[in-house]
């Protein structure tokens, strides 16, 4: 399932943006430089693996997000797939504070997300197996035989 579409990408990142992130045509001018909807792509992938890489630890993912009961836990999946695809994005051709920001704000919501503290209401949740120990009774004393 997928979470995030290059136009959805398109939709919350300006052009002129997305032009200078992903032409990397050193001949284009910063007006002639146009959009390579495959780089956005693939930051998609990218972003949506790490998220999914995250929530693997609570849920079973991909998630599908047509049956997540919560529009708000739907945005928030969606935000920091989005968040992460401009990470990408930026991380190709220069680091910016903000992109920082973005990210670490993406990996606080999917560490929220991944460790219960916020719930994906209809997610199929990975089993909890409790692992137990057990061991044979201790053939050793610690009664030296002296008295």
């Amino acid at each position: 399932m997928r979470y995030l579409t290059v136009n959805d990408v398109k939709a919350a990142v300006p052009n002129d943006i997305l032009a200078r992130l992903t032409d990397d045509d050193t001949s284009h001018s910063i007006t002639e430089k146009v959009i390579d909807d495959a780089k956005i792509e693939a930051a998609i992938l990218w972003a949506e693996a790490y998220v999914d890489a995250v929530l693997a630890k609570r849920y079973v993912v991909p998630l599908d997000l047509e049956s997540i009961g919560s529009d708000g836990a739907r945005d928030l999946i969606k935000e920091s797939c989005l968040q992460m695809t401009v990470y990408r994005l930026y991380s190709r051709v220069e680091q910016e504070g903000v992109v920082k920001d973005k990210r670490e704000l993406a990996d606080r919501t999917l560490a929220a997300l991944a460790s219960g503290k916020i719930e994906i209401p209809g997610a199929q949740e990975r089993a909890r197996v409790r692992i137990r120990y057990q061991a044979p009774d201790p053939r050793f004393s610690v009664n030296t035989g002296e008295e």
